[in-house]
């Protein structure tokens, strides 16, 4: 099983190019690594031999709720703590092979927020009424709250992003909102692992949670709704150096955001430059 897990590929994982859907509302802000991102401290961490990871048991009775459309789900007893950001154990085991793969291909990539209690969200929630925050999704409504949405730092500088356009569907991770470029969901076939019960409820979708092509809710040609100027590619301090005339400002935000920092729609660049990409 653990090798399974560690070594995972799968049919479910190929991306298909599918027909336009509309750009979907973005749930989920930019994380600023401030607060608690998950469980609260003091769980116990053990070695789980089945998948190679330090497991961390939340201190909570009864686990921590995970929520789907405002309705409790199921519950969450196993985490992973990724740079500070816990991600759920069934979740995780695919985060830590995707971030192992990127760093052999020398992308330094890493977690900037992951599942996230009630607590979180209403505090992030509360800031964006109130006008000191990002856009983020009532509390219990958000995807980080069932544990499959992840945040990535693929606005730094080193082709975080390029990497994760061109690889992460392998790993069964799909971006969900077109204005967060950072915003990635597993929507995978759970190899290697018994899908979790809570994956089955019915709000995931017809039959629970199944795979997802990777432009079956952000579809390769589209326009985003308006990105946060903030995070244009050319207001990002690690990438303003070379991309100063990007589409992200001459469009003011309004850009396909499959586009990357240099300014080159990225699934076009890899039919050309590596055919097959999206099918190995």
């Amino acid at each position: 099983m653990g090798d399974d897990l560690r070594n995972r590929t799968g049919a479910a994982q190929v991306p298909t190019a599918t027909a336009a859907y509309p750009a979907p509302t973005s749930t989920c802000p930019l994380n600023t690594n401030s607060g608690t991102p998950g469980p609260m401290a003091g769980g116990i961490s053990n070695f789980d031999s089945e998948t190679g990871l330090i497991v961390v048991t939340s201190n909570k009775v009864g686990g921590e709720p995970l929520y789907r459309r405002g309705v409790e789900v199921g519950r969450a007893t196993e985490f992973v703590n990724f740079n500070g950001h816990m991600v759920i154990k069934e979740v995780a085991v695919y985060v830590r092979a995707m971030i192992d793969a990127a760093a052999s291909d020398g992308k330094s990539l890493s977690v900037t927020s992951g599942f996230r209690t009630w607590a979180k969200q209403q505090e992030l929630y509360d800031k964006y009424r109130a006008g000191t925050g990002n856009l983020a999704a009532t509390p219990g409504k958000s995807n980080h709250q069932n544990g499959i949405a992840v945040d990535f730092n693929v606005h730094a500088a080193g082709g975080r992003y390029e990497w994760m356009v061109k690889n992460a569907w392998k790993y069964g991770f799909i971006r969900t909102c077109a204005r967060e470029r950072w915003h990635w969901e597993y929507w995978g076939d759970w190899a290697g692992q018994e899908k979790p019960e809570w994956a089955n409820d019915e709000r995931f979708g017809s039959g629970g949670h199944r795979p997802k092509s990777m432009f079956s809710v952000v579809p390769r040609i589209h326009t985003a709704q308006t990105v946060r100027k903030a995070n244009w590619w050319n207001n990002r301090p690690a990438t303003r150096s070379y991309c100063q005339n990007h589409s992200d400002g001459t469009t003011q935000g309004r850009n396909n955001s499959w586009i990357g920092p240099t300014n080159e729609h990225l699934p076009d660049k890899f039919d050309r430059e590596s055919p097959g990409w999206d099918r190995t």
